[in-house]
């Protein structure tokens, strides 16, 4: 594999962290290298604009009340990370209102040096022949959903205005403002009191973009763009104004508005608590009606939630995590479902660390068990001893890894993982879905899909459940997690399954509706006799 020839356009010799971390990939990886920084020369400064001071106020006293280790904007030289003899081209490009235009001597500089990708990490808005002289483009980040909002500052106004997602875009630059082409799209759970902590994760996700990109370029080259693009929906970004910083006048109004908020947030997590219980049903499938469930609800020292049951030797069990809210530590328990009741419930498994999501499933006739243990940065295979009452841990499936909910599906003569992960520290694992094959469960030899992470969004991409069948067709159950975690459950039948491919649709889903007092529901599961979820509600 020749690695690609990568460029950086740099408005100086630093860089936030988030950046810093992504070019530190890109260095250490096998398919691509950095061998260009093109500089900017020219450092005229914007004057301070006074009718936007309440707003640059509440930015520091923001990050000061609402601090993130690690921290994306911390300041990084990019020498630690380059050989010293690196080639630089400084330039000061032709300015107009907003954007900037390179002269053709610094074009030809450029040019010789025969970058695959220039990545834009600098300079304002870029125009001219420059954008067409990479060979696959200039790359740049709007941290934002461009579909809804092309301006900024970047996870500011999600905030402020309330909205649920905030999204984060990679695109290759054209002429058009805000309409490059898009190679990718990814959405997060707003903060709902900070700026700087929404912000925050973004940032550190989208990171991982670039490199993932560049990866199946070096692979499959101009196919790999053709096939991300192809699958970007063709929709037009925003045609409303551009957001801008706010001035002081209406600062103070989105302030008033943000402190009524977090007041009320305040008041209500003094008051109550959050308890998740369970809902059973015998003989039931998706589309029935949560209303017609039996609630299983816990004492009030506790609740209960993830269900998965299992049926054997004429016994319906359900596993689930049980959480004591002294400790704040799940373990696994299991109870038995008879005459409408769940009986005789009982811890099956402790760890030292928090467990939940009791993936149980049967494998050439022993039962094994998946739980989530993302406090033990890890992904590990336990067998029932005695089922369902003991269970010994068999193998570590992956290890050092930040990873929730791993469920498993044996297909085609391989076990496939689907499971969620933060890559990097500081970003969340709501966000996206990655899917991994092997052929064997002992010692297993994980082959990433080519099409990871298959899911990055937040109202779809956290694991729900098992899959299941349905008329012939894979559903796999998802979290949406972007009005608040667990809110909804949603249904989407993979279209497409392969070694080398993946798509999925959303066919359905179950919002918390079934009751004035819910807050979500985020697991469901089913076999062929009964039918389970759970639901969440201030107490």
């Amino acid at each position: 594999m020749v690695k690609l020839k990568v460029g950086l356009l740099l408005n100086e010799d630093k860089m936030p962290a988030w950046s810093w971390e992504m070019i530190r990939q890109i260095q250490e990886s096998a398919f691509a290298e950095i061998s260009l920084l093109i500089l900017r020369e020219d450092t005229k400064s914007e004057p301070n604009d006074y009718t936007k001071f309440i707003y640059r106020a509440y930015r520091k006293l923001d990050r000061k009340f609402f601090p993130v280790n690690p921290d994306a904007f911390e300041r990084k030289a990019i020498n630690t990370l380059l050989p010293a003899d690196i080639a630089k081209i400084y330039v000061t490009p032709r300015r107009s209102k907003f954007s900037d235009y390179f002269p053709d001597h610094t074009l030809e500089e450029i040019k010789a040096h025969q970058p695959d990708v220039l990545l834009r990490m600098g300079f304002r808005i870029l125009r001219g022949d420059i954008l067409t002289l990479p060979k696959y483009g200039i790359w740049s980040f709007h941290h934002g959903d461009n579909l809804v909002n092309k301006g900024g500052p970047p996870a500011f106004w999600e905030v402020m205005l309330g909205w649920h997602c905030t999204g984060s875009v990679l695109q290759i630059l054209t002429e058009k403002l805000d309409d490059g082409k898009v190679l990718y799209r990814s959405w997060s759970q707003t903060d709902p009191l900070s700026v700087n902590r929404n912000a925050q994760k973004v940032y550190w996700k989208s990171l991982s973009f670039v490199p993932r990109l560049l990866e199946q370029v070096a692979i499959h080259g101009q196919a790999a763009i053709d096939t991300v693009l192809a699958k970007q929906q063709s929709q037009s970004p925003s045609t409303k104004g551009l957001y801008k910083p706010p001035h002081n006048f209406q600062m103070l109004g989105l302030l008033t508005r943000l402190f009524a908020k977090s007041l009320s947030r305040k008041v209500n997590e003094a008051f109550s608590k959050k308890q998740w219980f369970l809902l059973v049903k015998e003989a039931a499938n998706e589309h029935t009606s949560p209303v017609e469930f039996t609630n299983i609800v816990p004492p009030k020292d506790r609740f209960y939630a993830d269900p998965f049951p299992i049926s054997d030797n004429g016994i319906n069990y359900v596993f689930f995590e049980e959480l004591m809210y002294n400790t704040q530590k799940g373990h696994i328990s299991v109870g038995e479902w008879k005459d409408g009741n769940l009986v005789n419930i009982r811890p099956v498994l402790k760890e030292t660390y928090h467990l939940s999501y009791p993936f149980v499933f049967e494998d050439a006739g022993d039962w094994y068990m998946l739980p989530e243990s993302r406090a033990n940065r890890s992904i590990d295979l336990y067998k029932a001893v005695d089922f369902p009452n003991s269970w010994e841990k068999q193998f570590t499936l992956m290890d050092d890894i930040a990873a929730v909910d791993a469920t498993l599906m044996k297909k085609d003569g391989l076990w496939w993982m689907f499971v969620n992960i933060a890559e990097n520290k500081g970003s969340s694992a709501f966000d996206e879905l990655f899917l991994f094959s092997s052929p064997t469960l002992a010692n297993p030899t994980w082959r990433s899909h080519p099409c990871n992470p298959i899911v990055s969004d937040v109202r779809n991409a956290r694991m729900a459940g098992k899959l299941f069948l349905k008329d012939g067709e894979w559903i796999r159950p998802a979290q949406d997690c972007s009005v608040r975690y667990g809110y909804a459950i949603h249904f989407n039948k993979i279209t497409k399954w392969s070694l080398e491919e993946y798509e999925e649709e959303k066919i359905g889903e179950i919002l918390p509706d079934w009751d004035k007092h819910l807050l979500g529901t985020h697991t469901f599961n089913m076999n062929e006799h009964i039918a389970v979820l759970d639901a969440y509600k201030s107490v």
